[in-house]
C-alpha cells in the first residue's frame, strides 16, 4: 500500500470528516490532526459539491447510501497486486443492480485527475 503522510493527507482527512458530519449528522467534527488544518471557504465548497452530488443521486436517481468510509478489498478477484482501500461513499442503485464507489479528492487546492493519479495502479 502507499504510505502518504503530511499536510495534504491531513487536509483530505479533515475534509472527508466534514463530509461524514454532513452525511451522518454526527454532531461535532473532530479535525485534530498532526498538522493544523483550517476549514476555509474552499473546503466548505468542496464538501458541499460532494454532498450535493450524493444527494442528487439519492433523490433523483433512487440510489441508496450503503457505506460511508468502508474498507473494500479486491482480494477475492485474484489480482496479482494488493488492491483495495477505503471507499468514501458507496451508493447502490437497486433498480439497476449497480454499485457506485465515490472517492473524495481535495487536491489541496489543485485539480486532481483520476487518470494517472498516484493512487491508481
Amino acid at each position: 500500500m502507499f504510505e502518504l503522510l503530511g499536510p495534504r493527507l491531513d487536509r483530505g482527512h479533515a475534509c472527508f470528516e466534514a463530509v461524514q458530519y454532513r452525511l451522518r449528522f454526527l454532531g461535532t467534527v473532530d479535525v485534530s490532526n498532526e498538522f493544523p488544518i483550517t476549514i476555509d471557504e474552499e473546503m466548505i465548497r468542496i464538501v458541499q459539491e460532494y454532498v450535493d452530488y450524493i444527494e442528487s443521486r439519492v433523490e433523483d436517481h433512487g440510489a441508496q447510501i450503503v457505506g460511508i468510509e468502508d474498507w473494500l478489498s479486491l482480494a477475492k478477484l485474484g489480482l496479482r497486486l494488493e488492491a483495495g482501500g477505503t471507499a468514501d461513499c458507496i451508493l447502490y442503485y437497486p433498480a439497476e443492480h449497480r454499485v457506485q464507489v465515490l472517492d473524495l479528492k481535495t487536491g489541496a487546492g489543485k485539480l486532481v485527475q483520476a487518470i494517472a493519479n498516484d493512487q491508481g495502479r
